[in-house]
């Protein structure tokens, strides 16, 4: 085991380092690059390890560490932004057109990040029990 001086040293600096990549304004903390206006990108006004604004990049090497922050901070309230805590399922129905299902009634698309995803043809299955279907481009 280390001596005791160096897990605490070794907890300050971990601790050091998440609230600097956590509070430096306009900068991601997933990849430490300035965010500009030209980036899609997504602010969260509550921050877990500091004070003010935390804004990720939308891009692909950021969208992880947003989605896992989004999932963080909406955790109890459930108002979730990229993520959706529901199982879904994407296929083809009876007809052959796509279709996708949620186990939430309230899922904002098939974009989002689900628990669970998968991909079945549900010719033979027109709605699975509990899974709610998502409306269609053009439906409402």
């Amino acid at each position: 085991m280390p001596c005791q001086h160096v897990v605490i040293d070794t907890i300050a600096k971990h601790s050091s380092d998440t609230f600097e990549r956590f509070n430096t304004p306009g900068v991601c903390p997933a990849c430490r690059e300035p965010v500009t206006s030209r980036q899609q990108s997504i602010s969260f006004s509550r921050n877990l390890h500091g004070f003010g604004t935390v804004t990720f990049h939308l891009r692909k090497k950021c969208r992880h560490s947003a989605c896992d922050y989004d999932v963080a901070v909406h955790e109890e309230d459930g108002d979730y932004q990229l993520t959706c805590p529901g199982t879904f399922r994407s296929g083809l129905d009876e007809n052959g057109m796509p279709v996708t299902y949620c186990t939430q009634p309230d899922c904002r698309g098939a974009d989002r990040r689900h628990r669970r995803d998968e991909f079945w043809t549900a010719a033979y299955l027109p709605r699975p029990d509990g899974y709610h279907r998502s409306p269609e481009v053009g439906e409402s």
